[in-house]
Parts: C-alpha cells; sequence; structure tokens
C-alpha cells in the first residue's frame, strides 16, 4: 500500500507521455527513475515526480548526494567538481586549468595529471576520452542542483572566478585578431564559443545580466551566423526557472520566439508579433555588446529590419522591400544585395499586364 491507500499494482497506468516525461526529468538514469517510481508509488500522481518543483528537486537532491558522498568535508574537491559542471564546454582548457587551481605555467605540466587525480577519485563520476571530464548525466544533475544554490558564495566565488577569465580570453582574443567589423566576430568560432562561455556565466551570477550579454549576440547571429542562435538559445532557457525582471523576461521571451530559426520567411503569427516587438524595442533600447567592444548599434538595428524584410517576403513584397532598403542604406552585404534585387524582380513581374 502507498500512503494514499491504493496498492501500487492499482495505480493509474502510465501513458507513453507519462514515461517520456520521467525520461526528461530522470535522463534515463536508473537510480534517478528508482527515485521517481518511488516518488510515483508514494503519490499516486506522476505530476508529483515529473511536473512537480519539488519533487523534481528530490530527484536531483538524491543524484548529487551520490555523486558528492566521497568528497566527505573536503570543500577543495567539491569546488573543483562545481566548476566542471559550471562551464559551458566541458573541454575548455583554460577554464578547467582555472578550476584545477593551475597557473598558466602548472597548467602546461600538470593538466592531465591533476584530471587524472580525479577521474581515479571518482571515476563512476567520470569519463575518459582524450581525457577524463564529467559524465553528461552527471553534468545534467550537478548543473540543476547548481542552479538552486547559485547565489550561495562559494558557488558564487567560482562564478565570478569563471566570468573573469572568459572576459580576460575575450579581450587576448580581440588584441590578437583585430577584427574589423561585426561579421568578422560572429564567423570567427573561437570568438563566439568564448562569447558564449562569457555570456553564460553572466547567468549564473545574474540571469538580467546574462539575457543583457546575450540579446546583441543572437540579434547579430541571425544574419551573420544563422545556425548557433539555438545553441545560444539553450543557454537562456536553462535559466527561464529564474526569478527575471518581468521586461528582460519579456525581451527575452521575443528574442527566443523569433530568432532562433535560420530565417524569418514565413513567420507564424507568434514569430512576427515577437520579432515586431524586438525591433520596436531596438529604436529605444536597442540591446548593446559589453561597454569594452564597439557596440554596432546600427548593425544590430539592420539585422532586426533584415529580418523584418524576410518576414514580409513573399507575403508582401512592398512592405519587404522597405525594410530592406532601410538595411542598406546601413550595411552593405552580397546577400543582402541578391535578396534585394529578386523581391524588386518578384513586384515588377506581378506588376506586368
Amino acid at each position: 500500500m502507498n500512503r494514499i491507500g491504493l496498492p501500487s499494482h492499482h495505480l493509474p497506468r502510465l501513458t507513453e507521455e507519462d514515461v517520456q516525461r520521467i525520461l526528461d526529468v530522470t535522463q534515463g538514469v536508473p537510480l534517478a527513475i528508482k527515485i521517481a517510481a518511488g516518488l510515483y508509488i508514494e503519490t499516486g500522481d506522476i505530476n508529483a515526480a515529473t511536473s512537480n518543483v519539488d519533487g523534481k528537486r528530490e530527484i536531483v537532491d538524491a543524484m548529487v548526494r551520490r555523486y558528492l558522498l566521497h568528497t566527505r568535508s573536503d570543500e577543495s574537491e567539491k569546488a573543483k567538481l562545481y566548476g566542471l559542471a559550471l562551464i559551458r564546454r566541458a573541454d575548455e582548457s583554460t577554464a578547467i586549468a582555472a578550476i584545477l587551481g593551475l597557473s598558466p605555467e602548472q597548467a602546461i605540466s600538470d593538466y592531465f595529471n591533476e584530471l587524472s587525480h580525479l577521474h581515479r577519485r571518482y571515476s563512476f563520476i567520470f569519463t575518459e576520452k582524450n581525457s577524463p571530464t564529467l559524465h553528461q548525466e552527471v553534468r545534467h544533475f550537478l548543473r540543476l542542483w547548481l542552479l538552486e544554490r547559485r547565489k550561495d558564495p562559494p558557488i558564487k566565488a567560482i562564478n565570478q572566478k569563471l566570468l573573469a577569465i572568459y572576459e580576460t580570453a575575450l579581450k587576448a582574443r580581440e588584441a590578437t585578431a583585430r577584427y574589423a567589423t561585426l561579421k568578422e566576430r560572429m564567423q570567427d568560432a573561437e570568438w563566439t564559443n568564448l562569447y558564449l562561455d562569457f555570456a553564460q556565466q553572466h547567468f549564473w551570477l545574474d540571469p538580467v545580466e546574462g539575457i543583457r550579454a546575450l540579446l546583441p549576440f543572437m540579434i547579430a547571429a541571425a544574419i551573420y551566423q544563422r545556425d548557433i542562435n539555438e545553441e545560444a538559445a539553450a543557454i537562456g532557457a536553462f535559466f527561464a526557472s529564474q526569478d527575471i525582471r518581468p521586461h528582460y523576461n519579456q525581451w527575452w521571451q521575443w528574442a527566443d520566439d523569433c530568432l532562433v530559426y535560420t530565417t524569418s520567411n514565413h513567420p507564424s503569427e507568434e514569430e512576427l508579433n515577437a520579432l515586431q516587438e524586438l525591433t520596436g524595442l531596438s529604436r529605444q533600447h536597442c540591446p548593446l555588446f559589453p561597454s569594452w567592444l564597439p557596440d554596432y548599434h546600427q548593425e544590430l538595428e539592420a539585422a532586426l529590419w533584415w529580418r523584418m524584410g524576410e518576414a514580409y517576403q513573399y507575403e508582401n513584397n512592398e512592405k519587404a522591400l522597405e525594410w530592406y532598403e532601410k538595411v542598406c542604406q546601413l550595411i552593405s552585404e552580397d546577400a543582402l544585395k541578391q535578396t534585394l534585387a529578386q523581391t524588386y524582380y518578384d513586384v515588377a513581374l506581378r506588376e506586368l499586364p
């Protein structure tokens, strides 16, 4: 019998949707599934494990207790495990070396030795490819656990350290690459990766600052690196449960609704509304890059105008032309010129007798 008075074999049969929700919450990890099953048997309600905040927290807490069992009171080793979970790229060596407490000089000789030490000590939570990294499932549960505790001083200190590392790395990249344009930055994989690392660490410290850092990146990527915004949006989605001031949350929602796709052609009503709102926002309070980068105000506004042109193309070519012509006053791109020429042609063709 469970606490609601039903024998466990009389519990409601799980649907395929219920099973999928369990897999989403547990990541298919046997121990996590066992905890979820216990919650279901105890309450008779699948939502207790899959939708209820306390149920999800119970699963996460139990998994993390298992991972940290062998750290006992060794706070320095806990901090290393936390840091390895907090970083966006599990194989980013500069941040990992800092998490391990290595100076740049020590990192050259001791990097792999330090990681191997952690691997030997906590082999059940590490996997070894080219070098030891946290298991994907461990990162998943640890990150959720850390999200609930991101304001705790020890965790906040790790995030502040990582943010400083990424800002320093970005500034160094700026100094060596000497980019002439925003497009050059957005099409350099090293720069975009560092910037996404930098934006994510802002989210850990303050989601509002994370949104402020990520929005200009997503707007620029909407024309210069169209396939990367799904990855950028995933960063913001992870922090969606945090208490974010309403207007910033609205800004984020607009970007998430309209910038994750590689084109704005044939938009849904929701997507078009979000794009219109974001374009209106850019006239009054355009999201800008950090002060130590060029703000690129005009290019960011032009990027949204370009996407507005795409939204009206095929539906209202005259209106699309208005937006494309505005863009051409601010930036010059071959792809834009080709699109503009095609749109002129389509309009002229339709006006033929």
